[in-house]
């Protein structure tokens, strides 16, 4: 995996990353507060983001927790 500076997986990792986070992060409030970190349309960063989560998990470096019914997501 490749990062660069301002990305949506550095502003994803970085969220992840967080003392505070350790239990994880909704999945829908990580892409929303990744994407506001981003320049662009709020719809593109929204969809870059989301794609970028996807492929982190789909790489094993972020997995799903959380009781049946929650969407938290953290890092492996």
């Amino acid at each position: 995996m490749t990062l660069t500076i301002n990305t949506p997986q550095i502003h994803l990792l970085a969220l992840l990353n967080m003392e505070d986070a350790k239990e994880g992060w909704g999945r829908t409030d990580l892409i929303g507060e990744a994407a506001q970190q981003l320049a662009g349309t709020p719809n593109d960063t929204w969809n870059e983001t989301e794609a970028a989560l996807g492929q982190l998990m789909s790489e094993g470096v972020v997995k799903p927790v959380g009781k049946k019914g929650h969407d938290l997501v953290t890092l492996r």
